[in-house]
């Protein structure tokens, strides 16, 4: 009876380090995605104040809170793919493709 119960000891005890072992797994896990977090925040937060002062000064009639205006409009707006990116179509600007330009 006496190996029995230190059998079951040793059991709970395998268990509650491997437990230990998982949580602070998860603990570190967490900290590397809080701090990530942080850093994304102070990243677009730097952003925000770079795109305000552009914005400014290509724009001097342009008041600060109008600017602030259009980046909060800008940030809870739903991404568009068809506009998100330029487009990739380049212009005819009354060139021929067939002179000088050959495709392989």
């Amino acid at each position: 009876m006496h190996a029995e119960v230190s059998a079951i000891k040793q059991q709970h005890q395998e268990e509650v380090s491997a437990f230990q072992s998982k949580l602070g797994a998860v603990q570190t896990q967490q900290q590397q995605q809080a701090t990530q977090q942080q850093q994304q925040a102070e990243e677009i937060h730097g952003l925000r104040k770079m795109i305000k002062l552009l914005l400014l000064r290509s724009e001097p009639d342009m008041r600060s809170e109008e600017v602030e205006a259009l980046l909060q409009d800008a940030q809870h707006s739903p991404i568009d793919a068809n506009s998100a990116h330029g487009s990739t179509r380049v212009p005819n600007m009354g060139v021929d493709n067939d002179e000088g330009i050959h495709e392989d």
